[in-house]
């Protein structure tokens, strides 16, 4: 295992994983579900978390992060740890043992499972059903991707192989968790599940390379004509792609938070696929949380939120499966000034473009990597294409998008090439033209505004200009000794803000409607003026 706040890995190798062996078919003495509780150390009871799912055997649970330290590695002196084991848990009430888990999930990470054996993974198992890939039942907000290279399976039925489905796993799902259910609005542990299989072993279905996604009412109808339910002949848990590649796009909100809070919350991110590319999809939104396509009400499942226990807080990002080479219109409710994109993709000849949702007439910078400066070549003065660098962007004032392109790296997989995006104190009239606020509210204020609206300059009539003074208050440098200082009884202080007058002039700002507006509001009478059409715009 490895750890980090930005690359968590697991890596599992030469591994035999075995469910129900001839040796365990003895149903009479099966110890079913006895796992371990912190009300249950010596597992006496019936405590899985699988227990409503009719599971008898599971092999591999999705892997989560909480950021709380459960190994002796990192709560115990190095040498007492180093005579036990760097996996020993270290439990107490709040790092409870790993069967329920109360915490939110902190941030993702990705398993590599490589030259693996899955062994006597039974559908029909002691009356009940066994599987050998799921997700945790605690895990509303994140669960680790995997990625699998030379799987074996030995004696395993194709059934009873994965499970990532709302029909199975609804009974399981409780609490915080509901949302993850087929009635509810989805959830990123579950609706972001992912599994890559990398030569197709793990899969066997004779493709090259594969990818299994969720199958949910939320992801089905996104992924359904590229990928089906069956395996083999049997209705499986899951949605097998082949020779499909999907990936993930993760999202995070920096914008700093208010005082006594731990975070800014926003969203949900919502993607819909370019209905012009010859993509594959053919209809549904991708959105995180989960939601049920463009053809229902959408509802916002499970993102981040906060844990139950103080020492696992939240922290405001959305991650989002996506497919390589496509163009997608991204939409974020409340969109965050600064903000963080993260392509998990290690190939270099992918990408995707992003059309961002931008109501807002500034520019923006963007920073690749730890970079301190942006870097000015990755500043289009057009919109930018699939075959852009990494963090090529433009702002297009007049249709109201953000355009970046994304492009996979291994150094971007290993959280090295992110795009840090933060709004700047600049106008983008056009997407070759960038102006100071200074220089947009100067002489040629009618000339920018009309050219940022997109409209002649003409139809901008100043209808009147109103000089006035006003008191504001002013901030004063400490080392400001002209200022006289305030007293109350023997406390003197000098001030750090005081009165002022400062001018200000107030423009009152008319937009007359075009010909053709008119035309449309006077049944065709393109010489009027449109009676009530509009509202006049206000400047000050």
């Amino acid at each position: 295992m490895s750890i980090g706040s930005a690359f968590r890995r697991i890596y599992i190798r030469n591994s035999v994983i075995m469910g129900t062996s001839p040796a365990g078919t003895n149903c009479d003495k099966s110890a079913w579900c006895r796992t371990q509780t912190l009300t249950d150390p010596y597992m006496n009871e019936c405590n899985s978390m699988y227990i409503a799912a009719e599971l008898r055997r599971v092999g591999f649970v999705a892997a989560i992060q909480t950021a709380n330290k459960k190994s002796c590695w990192m709560t115990m002196p190095y040498a007492a740890c180093r005579l036990m084991s760097t996996a020993q848990p270290k439990l107490n009430d709040c790092h409870q043992p790993y069967e329920k888990d109360i915490h939110m999930q902190k941030g993702l990470g990705w398993t590599y499972f490589t030259d693996t054996t899955f062994a006597y993974w039974k559908s029909s198992d002691c009356g009940l059903s066994s599987r050998a890939i799921t997700v945790n039942m605690w895990a509303a907000e994140v669960s680790f991707p995997a990625t699998f290279t030379r799987t074996t399976w030995y004696e395993s039925d194709s059934d009873a192989r994965f499970e990532l489905s709302t029909d199975k796993l609804d009974a399981s799902y409780a609490g915080r968790a509901s949302p993850c259910k087929s009635t509810g609005g989805g959830c990123m542990g579950l609706d972001q599940m992912l599994l890559q299989d990398t030569d197709g072993t793990l899969t066997g279905v004779g493709a090259a390379f594969a990818s299994i996604v969720p199958y949910t009412p939320r992801t089905d109808i996104v992924w359904a004509s590229m990928c089906n339910n069956s395996l083999h002949g049997s209705s499986v848990g899951v949605q097998v792609c082949p020779n499909v590649s999907v990936d993930l796009l993760e999202m995070k909100n920096i914008d700093r938070p208010m005082r006594g809070a731990k975070d800014v919350k926003f969203g949900p991110l919502v993607l819909t696929p370019d209905e012009e590319e010859d993509n594959g999809f053919e209809g549904g939104v991708l959105s995180s949380p989960g939601n049920p396509g463009e053809a229902a009400k959408p509802q916002h499942g499970v993102g981040p939120f906060y844990a139950s226990c103080p020492c696992g807080w939240d922290f405001s990002f959305y991650h989002v499966l996506i497919q390589p080479d496509t163009t997608y219109y991204m939409e974020v409710l409340s969109l965050p000034e600064n903000f963080k994109l993260r392509y998990w993709n290690p190939n270099p000849t992918d990408s995707v473009l992003l059309e961002i949702f931008y109501p807002d007439s500034r520019g923006v910078n963007v920073f690749v990597g730890g970079a301190k400066t942006p870097d000015m070549a990755l500043k289009l003065g057009r919109k930018p294409t699939l075959d852009d660098p990494h963090g090529s962007h433009v702002v297009d004032a007049q249709a109201l998008r953000l355009y970046v392109t994304m492009r996979g790296s291994q150094a971007g997989f290993d959280a090295r090439q992110d795009l840090t995006v933060r709004r700047t104190p600049t106008v983008k009239l056009k997407m070759n033209i960038e102006i100071s606020i200074v220089e947009f509210n100067g002489p040629q204020f009618q000339t920018n505004l009309a050219i940022l609206l997109g409209i002649p300059p003409e139809r901008i009539v100043v209808a009147s200009v109103q000089a006035r003074r006003r008191l504001k208050l002013l901030e004063i440098a400490s080392e400001d000794d002209s200022d006289m200082p305030l007293c109350i009884g023997d406390d003197c202080k000098t001030p750090g803000r005081r009165l002022a007058t400062v001018d200000q002039t107030e423009l009152d700002i008319s937009i007359e409607p075009s010909a053709d507006a008119a035309a449309a509001a006077t049944g065709g009478d393109s010489a009027s003026s449109g009676g009530t059409f509009g509202d006049p715009c206000r400047a000050g």
